[in-house]
């Protein structure tokens, strides 16, 4: 059986991590960062952080944390 909310929070979701992983981007290539600089000042692997920017998966909260702190950004609004 088809469960609209439940889709609809899943879309919800999948948009918010493409605007994030967007975000996290352009960040890091502001800062004139490659993934793996990123990689080892955050601890996350380069897979990881790759499909984020892309928008391909959703980020945990004590991820965004760790990626905020190494780009030197508050975490605000997550």
């Amino acid at each position: 059986m088809y469960d609209a909310p439940l889709r609809r929070r899943w879309v919800i979701r999948q948009q918010n991590a493409a605007k994030v992983g967007a975000a996290i981007r352009k960040l890091r290539l502001a800062r004139g960062w490659n993934l793996a600089v990123l990689s080892a000042q955050s601890g996350i692997p380069i897979s990881t952080l790759s499909r984020a920017e892309l928008g391909q998966s959703a980020l945990r909260h004590e991820k965004l944390i760790r990626i905020c702190r190494a780009l030197e950004v508050e975490e605000v609004g997550f």
